[in-house]
């Protein structure tokens, strides 16, 4: 019995051993992880076709998470659970700050410009 009908794939790289080369894969898995620096490579490799299908959508998802900012520490309002109840403002700590890469928005920023973003896989 197979516990998944489908290969194991994180932006499109197929993660079973010998599907990729290990650099892709690598590339893959710590993009997923949150690795603002992988995710730039990653969608440069995938908006170029280089060593992979070129995937234009795919390279505009890694661009736009590796040029956010995440981790840090936010307010978030917790409405009233009942009816004439109070809210509550909780301070979210989500790990350590780390901006987003400005690399990254040019590219992104580039192929909206250019109207790749909306022309798929083709370009």
């Amino acid at each position: 019995m197979t516990a998944c009908a489908s290969p194991m794939t994180s932006f499109g790289i197929d993660l079973r051993p010998g599907a990729a080369t290990s650099e892709l894969q690598s590339l893959a898995e710590r993009s997923r992880a949150g690795d603002k620096q992988a995710q730039l490579a990653l969608g440069i490799r995938l908006e170029h076709g280089d060593g992979v299908a070129r995937d234009v959508p795919q390279a505009i998802k890694l661009y736009r998470r590796a040029a956010t900012k995440t981790g840090g520490k936010s307010i978030i309002y917790a409405p009233a659970s009942r009816t004439g109840g109070r809210g509550a403002s909780v301070l979210l700590d989500q790990g350590p700050e780390s901006p987003g890469l400005p690399e990254a928005a040019r590219r992104l920023e580039q192929l909206k410009a250019s109207g790749a973003a909306g022309r798929g896989n083709g370009g």
